[in-house]
């Protein structure tokens, strides 16, 4: 989670091994989503 919300922070940190990316403020629905992906991949 990052106050960094420009495409490329984005980029930058995603190539650099994170498994998500969420900018403040937290939107309920991408908070959510993005948890359900990354606890899915580790079932």
């Amino acid at each position: 989670m990052t106050a960094n919300a420009f495409d490329e922070d984005r980029k930058k940190a995603l190539e650099s091994g994170m498994d998500g990316f969420l900018s403040r403020p937290i939107v309920i629905d991408e908070l959510l989503s993005t948890l359900q992906k990354n606890l899915h991949e580790c079932l």
